[in-house]
């Protein structure tokens, strides 16, 4: 895990992996059928029995009013070892969120998906997570232009 992956101490994010091994919860949490079912559905909707094999889990905790930023990206620049793209990210609130900029909820670009170079996934562009504008620089004018995220 990373104590604090933004080496900000005013910006923390801690972030670890591999809680549904350690963690009888988070196993259950993860291969609940209201979070496998529907994935499976989504992955691929002409065969609605699809397997779904768990990747990974990932925890992110930002405490209050110190809590860092995970920076604009795409989840499939991290995962490029899968082919064809068949797989989805599930994100799991473990506290309320809120549209609240200050709350910390997660953000989407509708579409960004669909964005790509030759076939590949946007590049990785902050290894530390924190340059939230690190992202504009790899995007085409139509991407930038489209770049309004919904809570």
């Amino acid at each position: 895990f990373h104590l604090n992956a933004s080496n900000d101490p005013d910006n923390v994010l801690l972030h670890t992996l591999g809680h549904w091994r350690i963690t009888q919860l988070f196993h259950d949490l993860v291969y609940h059928p209201a979070i496998t079912v529907p994935s499976s559905q989504l992955i691929d909707e002409n065969n609605k029995d699809c397997a779904v094999r768990l990747w990974h889990d990932q925890l992110f905790g930002k405490p209050a009013h110190h809590g860092g930023v995970v920076a604009w990206h795409q989840d499939y620049s991290y995962w490029v070892r899968s082919r064809p793209m068949r797989h989805m990210t599930v994100h799991i609130a473990l506290d309320d969120q809120t549209a609240d900029p200050d709350n910390g909820c997660l953000r989407f670009i509708p579409g960004s998906h669909r964005w790509h170079r030759n076939g590949l996934p946007l590049p990785i562009t902050d290894d530390s997570f924190s340059d939230m504008n690190s992202i504009q620089a790899v995007l085409h004018k139509e991407e930038r232009d489209s770049f309004k995220h919904a809570p």
